[in-house]
């Protein structure tokens, strides 16, 4: 299989989006931290923003089948307005 030679138009897309992810993280790496350390950690983040795109997803999947929204820890707590109740 041949594959064509990529466009100048295609690098500079695709550096672009490579870039502006890389000073995002970069920005948040403590002083001192190599090119290398941010790239491994750039690694990372895409791991953790590809499940919490899936997961995002999954939900909104999941309520359009009409599945109700999995309980979080604040909604199984106990109520405390029980004690503002009067009883006559």
């Amino acid at each position: 299989m041949k594959k064509t030679p990529l466009t100048p138009e295609e690098i500079n897309k695709a550096s672009d989006l490579f870039f502006e992810a890389f000073n995002i993280v970069s920005a948040r790496m403590p002083e001192g931290s190599t090119v290398e350390d941010t790239i491994k950690c750039m690694e990372q983040v895409n791991k953790v923003a590809s499940k919490l795109r899936q997961d995002k997803e999954a939900k909104i999947r999941d309520e359009r089948f009409g599945f109700a929204p999995a309980l979080t820890d604040k909604d199984l707590r106990p109520l405390d307005t029980m004690s503002s109740i009067q009883l006559d």
